[in-house]
């Protein structure tokens, strides 16, 4: 009889751990919950160190390389050398084509 207390005791207590392991805070919902987190941060790390890659490659450029630098101030700054022209080519949408040939042809009439 008494080997029975002792074999029920001993289940309910291990009822009890697994019920805490389970369902508690700490358990393994937790824990999983934790290991996600843990990958979708290690994704990002990932990705910002892809960036920084590229950032120290283009630093290495501009610091090396005087065609990077003046590749970038041709495009942020719209510098040009001093032999050059700047040419802006506008595309017009159909609407506008019609409203500017109005327009070219009004300027290109001479008044009778």
């Amino acid at each position: 009889m008494a080997y029975r207390l002792v074999v029920l005791g001993l289940i309910i207590v291990a009822v009890l751990l697994q019920v805490r392991l389970w369902s508690t805070q700490g358990g393994l919902a937790e824990l999983w919950h934790l290991q996600k987190q843990v990958a979708a941060l290690s994704q990002k790390v990932a990705q910002q160190q892809a960036e920084n890659q590229i950032l120290v490659e283009k630093i290495h450029a501009l610091k090396h390389d005087p065609q990077a630098v003046e590749a970038l101030a041709r495009k942020t700054l719209g510098m040009l050398k001093e032999d050059e022209q700047f040419i802006r080519l506008i595309t017009l949408k159909k609407s506008d084509t019609s409203a500017s040939e109005v327009a070219f042809s009004a300027q290109n009439t001479k008044p009778k």
